[in-house]
Order: C-alpha cells, then sequence, then structure tokens
C-alpha cells in the first residue's frame, strides 16, 4: 500500500470552510505577541475524530480529554507566554477545567450551583480558594490566549499547517507543543460512503490508512525555527526509551516528553538529542494533587531559553 505524502493529505480531505480565518486570528496574535516582546507557544491537545461516513453518524474516537494541553497551558500563561490553544471541541479548558473538576468531585450539575430571585442569578456555591484564583487568572491572562477549536482529523491537520506557517515571523521564540491524540489511521473520502452506514447482521469491513506523520515537515519547512516538543504514550516501558529515541532520530526536533498509559499523571521522562530526564512526583506532591506539567513545562521553559540563544 502506497504511503501519502502530507500534502497528498492536506489535499484529500476537504479544506474547513473557516480555514481563512483561523489564518487571519493566527497571523494577528502573532503580530500581537510580536509588539508585546513574549514568547508564544501552540498548544494541541484532544483526540481527533474519524469519519466513517461523508454525512457523520459514526466515527472513531480515542479517550484524550485534553487534560494535559489544558494544565499545560495554564503553566505556559502563568510563565508570561502567549498561547494559541489549538484543542478539540468540548475537551479540557485552562482555568475552566477545575470547576468542571470540583463539580464531578461533588457530584453536582453546573445549574446546582445558582439560585435565581428576582429575575437575578446567584452563586451559591462557595468555591475554595484554588477556584478563586483560577477565575482570577483567567481574568488577567484572558487576551494571551487564541482558542481554535476542531473536531475532525482533517480540521486538525488543515489548522496545524495554518497555525506553524503563521508562527515563522516569531522564528526561536515560538514553541510548538504536540500534546493531541492524533489519530494513526483513517478512512479516506474515496474509501466512505455518502450516507449512514446501516445497521445489519452482517459483518462490515471498513478500509483503515495510515494517517502521513506530518511532524518531518513542521520540522522542515512550516515551522523551522520553533522549538517543537511531542508526546509519545506507551503501555509497554520496555519500549518507551527507543520510541521517544527513535523520533528524536527521524524527525530531528527537539524534545519527547514520553510516559506509559498507567503513571502518566506521576511520572514522565523527556528526551532530547542530550539529556533523559525523569520527572516523578513524589507521595507528598500527589497528595498535594499538584500537576506534573508543571514541572513539564519548567523544564521545557529552560529548554527554550537555551534554544533561543544558540545560534
Amino acid at each position: 500500500m502506497a504511503t501519502l505524502t502530507v500534502q497528498d493529505n492536506l489535499q484529500q480531505f476537504s479544506t474547513p470552510g473557516n480555514l481563512e480565518d483561523v489564518v487571519f486570528k493566527s497571523i494577528e496574535f502573532v503580530q500581537k505577541t510580536l509588539s508585546e516582546n513574549r514568547n508564544l507557544v501552540l498548544i494541541t491537545a484532544g483526540g481527533t475524530s474519524v469519519p466513517l461516513e461523508q454525512n457523520t453518524v459514526r466515527c472513531i474516537e480515542n479517550f484524550s480529554t485534553g487534560r494535559r494541553g489544558a494544565i499545560s497551558a495554564e503553566n505556559f500563561l502563568l510563565a508570561d507566554y502567549n498561547v494559541i490553544y489549538l484543542h478539540r471541541n468540548g475537551s479540557s479548558f485552562p482555568f475552566e477545567r477545575k470547576f468542571v473538576d470540583y463539580l464531578d468531585e461533588k457530584s453536582k450539575r453546573l445549574m446546582d450551583i445558582f439560585t435565581i430571585a428576582n429575575d437575578c442569578v446567584n452563586i451559591a456555591e462557595n468555591f475554595p480558594k484554588d477556584l478563586k484564583d483560577s477565575l482570577k487568572h483567567y481574568e488577567l491572562l484572558k487576551n494571551n490566549i487564541l482558542t481554535i477549536k476542531y473536531t475532525s482529523l482533517s480540521e486538525y491537520m488543515h489548522y496545524t499547517h495554518a497555525i506553524c506557517n503563521a508562527l515563522k515571523p516569531i522564528e526561536k521564540r515560538a514553541m510548538i507543543y504536540l500534546a493531541a491524540a492524533v489519530s494513526d489511521f483513517f478512512v479516506s473520502n474515496s474509501d466512505t460512503q455518502v450516507h449512514k452506514i446501516q445497521s445489519s447482521d452482517k459483518l462490515i469491513n471498513l478500509k483503515l490508512s495510515p494517517v502521513p506523520k506530518m511532524l518531518g515537515k513542521l520540522v522542515e519547512s512550516w515551522a523551522p525555527d520553533a522549538y517543537v516538543v511531542t508526546f509519545k504514550l506507551e503501555t509497554d516501558p520496555e519500549i518507551l526509551d527507543h520510541k521517544a529515541k527513535s523520533a528524536l532520530i527521524k524527525y530531528r526536533h527537539e524534545a519527547v516528553v514520553a510516559n506509559t498509559l498507567h503513571d502518566r499523571y506521576n511520572t514522565v521522562k523527556i528526551l532530547t538529542e542530550l539529556e533523559n530526564i525523569v520527572i516523578r512526583l513524589s507521595e507528598e506532591e500527589t497528595h498535594a494533587k499538584v500537576n506534573i506539567e508543571q514541572k513539564i513545562v519548567e523544564k521545557l521553559i529552560k529548554f527554550h531559553v537555551n534554544h533561543m540563544t544558540s545560534i
């Protein structure tokens, strides 16, 4: 089976109707960042949907919630970075996600925290300090983040390409933090039915084609000066380092954040050309609900500073 190139894939999938708007907003935000003399990070978060029909009813999904990307975005914003947050529609969102976690923990619905009296809506909940701090941070930093939503693999590919090209004027001050869980396989338009697949007792055969890897093109020409970070998740810890190192060699980007499925919230590795750093939360940090993303971002910012000062 022939392997598609990235350009073939971008042409094969229909162009999103709002692509021009995404391009315009990205260029405008980059110019704003330059005028403010800030660093900028593109963060991708959440999973991609692969439609099984052209008039989509059924699709292939994954379990990604976008949590790692959302928490990372918070930490970059607090470190005075501007952020382009390319995230799956409905996935976790910076600062807001703490309120969602709180309601889930308390087994409450959103409507439960409001009361209404004399046509005035009031908040009935006495929120803890960390939630109040999240609201303060969002109010303070909301102009430093550009949010762009995607659902399908097609949208993700087109938007990532467009945003990376918009980052070129920032040069080395740009970081690309690819935390989204991008589908490994897709069903091409030529192999999908136009209308809903009808229910039956018969077996259905799906032709899944490998999604062409865009990372090589991104590093080479889409954003050649940016500091590029990818993520590697495996279920087998024995192959984790090998897979991460192989990616660094193949695509020649700057860093891989690697972890296994079952301890991804407590232990990660950051691999670069010269380093293999283990970041592990202590029992005290885990009990205190410290997010490992804070440590990941702190370390990557140090690497990014070195990248910016390199010749």
